[in-house]
This record gives C-alpha cells, sequence and structure tokens, in this order.
C-alpha cells in the first residue's frame, strides 16, 4: 500500500529501510547514554531566536549535545537545577524523537499548502533556530501554520505537518 497525502508520496520501501537505520541508531545512542549523577539537574539548550531561551532539557548531555548541534545559533548545553528549568520546558520531551534520529524542521503553511520547510537538507537555505509547537494565525486574509515536526528528513516533515493541518485547521478561528 503506498503511503499518498496530498501529494506527499513515500515509497514503503524507503520507509523500512529508515525505520530498519534508526531502530538501530536508537540501539547505539542508548547504549552510549551516561545519565546526570544528580536527579535533580538537568542539560538545557537555549536558544538566541528571536530572544535568548530556553529550548529543551535532557537528563542525558549527548542528548542535548545532539539538539544542540541540530538548532542553529544555539549555546552548548548547560547543567540546571529542576527548579531553574522553565515550566513549558519538559525535561525529555524530545529523548524518544532524538534517540530515533529524527531531526526538528520547521514548517510553514499558508491556506493548507507548504510555504516553505526548514532544517536538515531543505531545499531553502534556512536552518531550525527555535522550536515551536505548530501554531494558526492569519496573514493577508489567509490561514497559517508554522512550527516544529520531528521528522528523518524534509518528505516526513512535509507528510507530518499536512496531516496535522488537516486534523487541526478547522478548530482555528482568526
Amino acid at each position: 500500500m503506498e503511503d499518498i497525502m496530498d501529494g506527499v508520496y513515500i515509497n514503503p520501501s524507503y520507509e523500512r529501510d529508515l525505520t530498519s537505520h534508526f531502530a538501530q541508531f536508537k540501539l547505539d545512542l542508548q547504549g552510549s547514554l551516561r545519565g546526570t549523577s544528580n536527579t535533580n539537574e538537568a542539560w538545557v539548550v537555549y536558544t538566541k531566536w528571536p530572544r535568548r531561551a530556553q529550548a529543551a532539557a535532557f537528563k542525558n548531555k549527548e542528548l542535548a549535545d545532539l539538539l544542540h548541534g541540530y538548532l542553529e545559533g544555539s549555546e552548548p548545553p548547560v547543567s540546571l537545577h529542576i527548579s531553574k528549568i522553565r515550566d513549558r520546558v519538559k525535561v525529555d520531551e524530545f529523548k524518544e524523537s532524538i534517540l530515533f534520529g529524527k531531526r526538528p524542521f520547521t514548517v510553514l503553511m499558508q491556506d493548507g499548502e507548504i510555504f516553505e520547510v526548514w532544517g536538515y537538507a531543505s531545499s531553502y537555505e534556512c536552518d531550525v533556530a527555535n522550536l515551536s509547537e505548530p501554531e494558526f494565525g492569519e496573514h493577508q486574509g489567509e490561514k497559517t501554520m508554522s512550527g516544529t515536526f520531528w521528522a528523518w528528513d524534509t518528505i516526513h516533515a512535509v507528510r507530518d505537518a499536512k496531516k496535522y493541518w488537516k486534523e487541526h485547521v478547522d478548530k482555528f478561528e482568526a
């Protein structure tokens, strides 16, 4: 069965190969993780755009280092006491995505169509500078959406964004 959604086709063989590759990646990465010795601390990654802010926190520095490498202009991870981590930042929120080899992509949509995709190996010259939940808005009378989608590649990020749009656009009211 083909995975076709709004013009996004993902070859099932490619999907199986990716799943297999990243399952092994996850096993290898999990074997190398060293947790923090202090259960009251976590490794925090700060982004600098649009202003300096905590983007994510992890119990494992290795995961924080990977995310730091994925975010343009982010600061190297720092160890912080849990009480100093902002409420909106959940420790290990992105752990499974990173363990499974996924990267953050910023997807911008306008009236249900892809406007731009930023991130690893995207066709645009922009990298991901921050993480954000998908949000709907309106610009010049058109519905818009932008946010972070975790995926192995641009095709999967686009597929997930289109699916999210379909599932949530009706709940949006300008």
